[in-house]
């Protein structure tokens, strides 16, 4: 049945999630009528006994006919609140109607994501005792509650009371956590990363089983390199240029003595150069702080550790059992060593020549 328009005597309008039903109920009976002296009948309450909608008339009629009538609209804005569509409406209408909009907020919602159209200063919080002491003010005003009809005494107990019931309400029910838009879109996209991440490890994980499959099909060597290119896994010699590709491109940013300061650092060979010959060189470097004032590698650098990780994982290969790979090496370098310390790789590799002391 549809609700006639006619003044249903709605002073207040408590705009609440339904999940905060217990919140709006203590609200109601401790401060409104309890102590400010309201009959239920002229408070809308959609979830409380005797304020809310009438059997058989539309909700959303009766919602908005308490809305335009109310001199005051109290916003109990919880994460609850927050997360319902129809709390969302009530705001909306709340401003554009006539009466006051008094917010209160709770905790973990903050004047950052709250979401109303006011200044923070103008938001009091909902569990906070002087936030309420403004909100009775600003009711006496506006329905003109006469001077000292309220008793001070009165209302700090009931106010008291009040804040005891929702304090222990929120810890036996604790709210969600509240996110402003950039958290949300960080986390966000922080979980996308993971799902990719996740996904690129399936793929690996599915093609690492399919080759574990084929091997256990091999019985020599050579079929175990066929299956290793049939799955386009690169070999050791695939491997080691890949590190060394990486070196050289890092060594190829630094000038030549500073290279040589930085390998024989590594590897804790003697190398002095000669100041006068090198001095313009090295004091560029300790100025981009790729050296230390003793002229010494800068461990804290971004390329000197960048460099160090790559030197662990070259170094880490070619001191492997490896047959394979000194087979490949020694076909495709001749005689140039597979010894990562030795002065004639980094010339041969990183294009690094040690200057003569």
């Amino acid at each position: 049945m549809k609700q006639d328009k006619k003044a249903s005597g709605t002073l207040v309008f408590i705009s609440h999630a339904s999940k905060d039903k217990q919140i709006a109920q203590y609200f109601m009976d401790d401060l409104l009528i309890g102590c400010l002296g309201f009959k239920a009948g002229e408070i809308f309450c959609s979830t409380t006994d005797g304020t809310r909608i009438k059997s058989g008339h539309d909700w959303r009629d009766s919602i908005q006919l308490a809305l335009q009538e109310a001199k005051v609209t109290i916003l109990l804005i919880t994460p609850h609140y927050k997360e319902s569509e129809v709390c969302q409406n009530e705001m909306g209408a709340a401003w554009v109607a006539e009466g006051l909009v008094i917010p209160l907020i709770a905790e973990p919602v903050t004047y950052a994501t709250v979401g109303v159209i006011q200044e923070p200063n103008q938001i009091e919080k909902l569990g906070d005792g002087p936030s309420l002491d403004r909100m009775k003010d600003q009711l006496e005003t506006v329905l003109e509650i006469p001077h000292g009809q309220v008793k001070t005494d009165r209302w700090s107990q009931k106010r008291g009371e009040f804040l005891i019931k929702l304090q222990g309400h929120i810890k036996k029910n604790p709210f969600p956590t509240a996110f402003t838009r950039d958290e949300f879109d960080r986390i966000g996209g922080e979980l996308e990363a993971a799902k990719r991440a996740l996904s690129e490890k399936i793929e690996l994980t599915t093609k690492l089983n399919a080759i574990v499959e084929d091997f256990k099909l091999t019985k020599d060597a050579e079929q175990v390199q066929e299956v290793l290119k049939a799955h386009d896994v690169p070999g050791p010699l695939e491997e080691f240029k890949e590190l060394v590709a990486g070196l050289k491109k890092l060594f190829d940013k630094i000038d030549n003595v500073v290279c040589a300061i930085i390998l024989c650092g590594y590897f804790n060979k003697p190398f002095e150069p000669v100041w006068d010959d090198h001095k313009q060189e090295i004091d560029a470097a300790v100025r981009e702080e790729t050296l230390t004032d003793e002229a010494e590698p800068n461990d804290d650098d971004h390329t000197v550790r960048s460099i160090h990780s790559k030197l662990s994982a070259l170094k880490a290969l070619l001191e492997k059992d490896n047959n394979a790979l000194e087979a490949a090496y020694e076909a495709e370098y001749g005689a140039v060593p597979m010894e990562v310390r030795k002065p004639q790789f980094w010339l041969k590799h990183f294009g690094v020549t040690v200057p003569k002391a």
